[in-house]
């Protein structure tokens, strides 16, 4: 009885340091993560609150894409929730928080906004490391765009005639190192690309959705997290599953014609 006690008691005292040194987080430590209280999800909600309805829906697509991969449900809710805080710094810079009206970022060269878009990755891990998110967390924040290109950016810079220095147009990465990253990656621009779509319908989400997987394979943005065809295929069948139930809910129900009365 003496012994099991101290071996709880050794467990639960040890827990941190091992989470630390695996780079792993438990999953209680997951579960207090994923509460929407925590104070970094509730300033992000106040100071950028597009990026926050953004983050709840792109939580859903993800949490169900891993989960149908068999990948760590819990780790991936909790990394989606924080992998965009950084954007509550400069929350202008991004299309779901600035007004109908337009905005002063619009009036920026291309080079200076993107400097702006992709900074949020950077501020977004000194956030992590000044409120103590997990590695396994924080992955997300780093990962979810990996070294890929602005590039309408970039197209609009040579539209205006100037020299385009790529690597000012790219994130920093790097790449997905794991399944959940990569579902993350995809599955957020999916979820940007939805809202350039009128009336979308299953065919067009479909296409949408193999588009943005094929990009990501064209650019070996996948080589480094081990997430094989296969996943890719079940990851698809989600998202396109998941856009296509939101899409239909979305649509009003139809009112049946009046049965003119029997005489």
């Amino acid at each position: 009885f003496v012994s099991g006690l101290l071996a709880g008691g050794l467990a639960i005292v040890s827990l941190p340091f091992v989470e630390r040194l695996l780079g792993k987080s438990s999953r209680g430590k997951l579960r207090v993560l994923t509460d929407f209280d925590h104070p970094l999800v509730r300033e992000l909600r106040e100071r950028a609150p597009g990026t926050f309805a953004h983050t709840v829906t792109l939580t859903t697509m993800v949490e169900l894409s891993v989960e149908a991969v068999g990948g760590e449900r819990l780790l991936a809710r909790a990394g989606t929730l924080f992998h965009d805080i950084g954007k509550m710094l400069s929350p202008l810079y991004f299309v779901e928080n600035q007004t109908a009206g337009g905005s002063a970022i619009a009036r920026l060269t291309p080079a200076e906004r993107a400097r702006g878009t992709i900074v949020h990755v950077a501020d977004g891990l000194a956030l992590a490391k000044r409120h103590r998110l997990p590695p396994d967390v924080a992955a997300f924040i780093a990962e979810h765009h990996g070294t890929t290109e602005l590039t309408e950016l970039a197209r609009e810079a040579r539209a205006a005639g100037a020299t385009v220095d790529p690597e000012r147009f790219r994130y920093p990465g790097p790449k997905p190192q794991s399944v959940e990253t990569a579902i993350l990656m995809i599955a957020n621009a999916v979820e940007e690309g939805t809202r350039a779509l009128v009336d979308p319908d299953e065919a067009s989400l479909r296409a949408l959705v193999e588009r943005v997987v094929l990009d990501g394979l064209s650019a070996f943005q996948f080589d480094q997290c081990g997430i094989h065809q296969g996943e890719l295929r079940v990851v698809t069948e989600s998202l396109v599953a998941y856009l296509v139930g939101r899409v239909q809910l979305r649509q009003p129900t139809p009112v049946p014609a009046s049965t003119p009365a029997a005489p």
